[in-house]
């Protein structure tokens, strides 16, 4: 039986903060012993993995001499929808600190009314359940963006014409797996990497920002009752149909269907994290044996 200090988790060693409001947390990768397969599926990633309770999602990290892996979880249904429907960048800091350097942007925003199409998004749980698959298969898992290698914006790529980098989203019944592969260091055959400084790199997660759709009025444009809310003023149509009432819909004003500012969903937490990370090596790996 193995002791503690031998067990290859990926350990949190603290949280720090760096300048601006930008908290990192520390964690120690684990030297790949089982030869991560990328395929949206954690069963080899034995016990290396850890759950971040502010972001509720398990996370895991390992590297070898080549490649760093990289693994996120949800079981959570607000941030599946924001992965599928808002898209999903990881970011990486040669440097271990909190700068956007290079970053690998997949899946794709989809830019209808706030990223989820009118088949995606559902009106209580049993649609949002029914429309999951749906919202997944209705995305394209092939496209992909990479950022921060070219001054003229991001280059734009199929997951064929990667070189190194390799990446796979999986929707299962227990949650959504984001699993992904980066070069540590370029080459003709690898073009993208994150060629780090030193033993440390910085790991951003950051999804998609969910805006609350917009309504236009009968006139065309934006109307809003008292205070913030949707449109509807004085008889504005309402969704659906509805004929507003009274101050607008769904505004602090009182009308013929009250107050419903109380009753608008919450949009989702935006998933936004850094991680610095302490790369392994495989002469730690040949000392905790």
């Amino acid at each position: 039986m193995r002791s503690f200090n031998h067990i290859p988790l990926l350990i949190v060693l603290g949280t720090l903060t760096f300048s601006g409001c930008t908290s990192m947390l520390l964690v120690k990768s684990a030297w790949d012993t089982n030869k991560i397969v990328v395929n949206g599926n954690d069963k080899d990633w034995g016990d290396t993995m850890f759950y971040i309770p502010d972001a509720k999602l398990t996370v895991g990290i390992q590297n070898d001499s080549k490649y760093l892996y990289v693994i996120l979880k949800t079981t959570d249904r607000q941030q599946t929808f924001q992965i599928l429907g808002l898209g999903m960048t990881v970011w990486f800091d040669p440097s271990g600190g909190s700068h956007e350097t290079f970053g690998i942007h997949f899946p794709l925003a989809r830019r209808e009314e706030g990223g989820f199409s009118r088949q995606s998004r559902g009106t209580n749980d049993g649609g949002m359940n029914g429309d999951m698959n749906n919202s997944f298969m209705a995305i394209n898992p092939n496209q992909l963006e990479i950022l921060g290698v070219n001054r003229n914006g991001p280059v734009k790529m199929t997951i064929a014409e990667l070189k190194g980098i390799q990446l796979q989203l999986n929707h299962t019944g227990e949650g959504l797996i984001y699993e992904l592969r980066v070069p540590l260091h370029s080459s003709p055959d690898h073009p993208y990497a994150i060629n780090p400084k030193g033993s440390q790199i910085g790991v951003q997660f950051e999804g998609g920002k969910f805006q609350m759709p917009s309504f236009a009025g009968r006139d065309g444009g934006f109307r809003r009752g008292e205070g913030e809310g949707y449109p509807g003023g004085e008889g504005g149509e309402m969704p659906g149909g509805m004929e507003g009432g009274g101050e607008g819909y769904p505004g602090q004003g009182r009308g013929e269907y009250g107050d419903r500012r109380s009753q608008r969903p919450e949009p989702p937490k935006q998933i936004n994290f850094w991680l610095k990370v302490n790369l392994a090596s495989d002469s730690q790996q040949q000392t905790a044996q």
